[in-house]
C-alpha cells in the first residue's frame, strides 16, 4: 500500500488541496507530525514499511523521526539532509484490526537565519518560493504485509 497516495493522508496540513501529487514528486511536510492511514485486515500479520525521506538542508545535523502507530511511539528513526530508506517491521501486537494511524513526528526545523534573501534569491532564479516551514521531504513511504 503506497501511503503517499492522497487518499491515506489524515487530516495533516501537508499540501494544498487539489491534484499536487500529479504536478509535485514528493511528499512535503509543514507540520511537525504527519500522519497516514493504514486498513489492516488480518491483525495477526505484522507489517513491513519501507520509508526514503530527508530533512532540510538548514538542519546541518542529522535527526531522528519518531514513528507512532496509532498514538504510541514505537521506533526512531535516524534521517538526513540525504534520501535515506529505511526498512522496518511493525509488530503485529502494534496493530489493530481495521484503521491505524502511522504518524511521523520530524525533528525540529530551525528558521533559515535569513529568509528573506533565500526567497529573493528563489524569486530571482524564476522559482516561486515556499514561505511555510518546511520539517521534511517524503518519497517512498509503502506498507506491506511482512
Amino acid at each position: 500500500i503506497d501511503l503517499l497516495d492522497p487518499w491515506n493522508h489524515i487530516a495533516t496540513w501537508c499540501q494544498p488541496e487539489g491534484d499536487w501529487w500529479k504536478n509535485s514528486i514528493n511528499f512535503k511536510a509543514y507540520t511537525k507530525e504527519s500522519s497516514f492511514l493504514l486498513v489492516i485486515t488480518d491483525p495477526s500479520c505484522a507489517i513491513r514499511l519501507t520509508l526514503t525521506c530527508r530533512i532540510p538542508e538548514a538542519l546541518a545535523n542529522p535527526g531522528k523521526i519518531e514513528l507512532c502507530i496509532n498514538k504510541h511511539p514505537i521506533q526512531l528513526i535516524p534521517v538526513c539532509a540525504k534520501w535515506t530508506t529505511t526498512t522496518l517491521l511493525i509488530p503485529h501486537q502494534s496493530l489493530i484490526l481495521g484503521k491505524n494511524e502511522i504518524t511521523l513526528v520530524w525533528p525540529e526545523v530551525e528558521m533559515h537565519p535569513a529568509p528573506t534573501l533565500r526567497f529573493a534569491d528563489q524569486v530571482e532564479a524564476g522559482e516561486v518560493p515556499i514561505f511555510f516551514r518546511h520539517f521534511g521531504e517524503i518519497n517512498t513511504l509503502l506498507a506491506e504485509p511482512a
